[in-house]
């Protein structure tokens, strides 16, 4: 196993979005010395970067991390990973407390520290809000399993979290639009009368018919939203974004990412074919490939290799912030932190590197940023500004 893929390994382990069978990979890979000495290799370039606050005892820690190490290899299989666990308590504290290897590049770490941090900011979490076609208003975050609405025949239910559309036959009806909408600090997962399934990230939203009827099925979305589309060859699903954009697909997966303060509308094809562009060009993208439309539509779409990584970390449980513009990155986290940015005197000229889980605490960012060299102070509820 690459250490990159171990390190991605460990970081869903530690901030809690492991899947089963990741999981599954991660204990398969601990059954092998090699693979315990990657760890302490990943742990041991966390510690020489130069992002830890001298006040964490690192000659200590490590030593305790790299005692740890050395017995998981040595243990039997059973008592190594009961020794796994606890040493990932360990490692955690160190990895966490800095976002997961957040750092700005070319930057000394100022002697500044945070004078308040507000408890009553937090993390995004799951929840929604759903618009029936009569204007109605129905908060998800707080409905329990079961029917939350009848749409012209079709039986919307909420189950564990997810909403899901299931049509009945074809009414005689006009057609009723539903729209799922996720302030900041929420995503959200819904499936579509056609049994296409939509994720949606913060500050986003998606409207569609309670039933596909027409000879396409079609949905508008803002924000940023990953679909896997059910097969359908004679009723072409197209997505509608901001500026005329459009994506056209028959079945597959792909993100759009069509937030109107992003200077770009970009979709993003992990699998299958789409057909992307505004009123004046289109391309065919291969899987792999991503295509920005500038919001002028007066440039033509522009077509490149993907992060894929980069791209799906969003749905993934993380932030992926390598080679990101300050300006960026603040976006992204004032989407999920519900936070206003501002720049005291101008955007500094900085980029970022590594990830970041999107399960730290409010206080846990702020130290990152801290260690990370940037300087800003809070002011009101929920504005943080960037000082020069």
């Amino acid at each position: 196993m690459e250490q990159d893929q171990f390190s991605l390994l460990l970081h869903e382990y530690l901030s809690g979005t492991i899947s089963a069978e990741r999981a599954g990979e991660l204990l398969s890979a601990m059954e092998d010395a090699a693979a315990m000495e990657r760890l302490q290799s990943i742990i041991t370039d966390q510690l020489n970067n130069g992002v830890f606050n001298q006040n964490l005892a690192l000659p200590q820690t490590h030593g305790r991390i790299q005692a740890k190490l050395q017995e998981a290899i040595a243990a039997p299989p059973a008592r190594r990973i009961r020794l796994w666990q606890r040493m990932s308590a360990i490692a955690a504290v160190l990895l966490v407390a800095v976002g997961i290897g957040i750092w700005l590049t070319g930057r000394k770490t100022p002697h500044y520290h945070a004078q308040h941090i507000p408890q009553h900011i937090q993390p995004g979490k799951q929840g929604a809000i759903l618009t029936l076609a009569n204007g109605k208003q129905i908060l998800l975050d707080s409905m329990g399993n079961g029917t939350v609405a009848m749409q012209n025949g079709t039986e919307v239910r909420l189950h564990n979290g997810q909403l899901h559309y299931k049509a009945a036959a074809a009414q005689n009806e006009a057609v009723a639009f539903n729209t799922v909408s996720t302030p900041r600090g929420r995503q959200f997962h819904l499936v579509l009368p056609d049994g296409s399934m939509v994720w949606l990230n913060a500050a986003s939203t998606v409207t569609f018919p309670a039933a596909f009827t027409g000879a396409q099925r079609i949905v508008k979305i803002t924000g940023e939203a990953y679909f896997e589309v059910a097969a359908d060859a004679h009723r072409p699903f197209m997505v509608q974004s901001k500026d005329s954009s459009f994506t056209q697909v028959l079945g597959t997966r792909f993100n759009i990412n069509a937030y109107p303060e992003e200077s770009y509308t970009t979709t993003t094809l992990l699998e299958g074919s789409v057909k992307t562009g505004n009123h004046k060009t289109a391309m065919i993208l291969q899987p792999g490939e991503q295509a920005a439309i500038h919001l002028s539509a007066t440039q033509p779409v522009l077509v490149k290799r993907a992060d894929i990584e980069q791209v799906m970390a969003w749905k993934n449980g993380y932030f992926d912030f390598n080679n990101l513009p300050l300006e960026q990155v603040m976006r992204q986290l004032a989407r999920w932190y519900n936070l206003e940015i501002v720049y005291e005197k101008g955007v500094p000229d900085i980029h970022f590197g590594g990830k970041l889980s999107r399960n730290v605490s409010f206080e846990g960012l702020i130290k990152g940023l801290e260690k990370a060299g940037l300087r800003f102070r809070m002011h009101g509820e929920r504005t943080l500004v960037i000082l020069p």
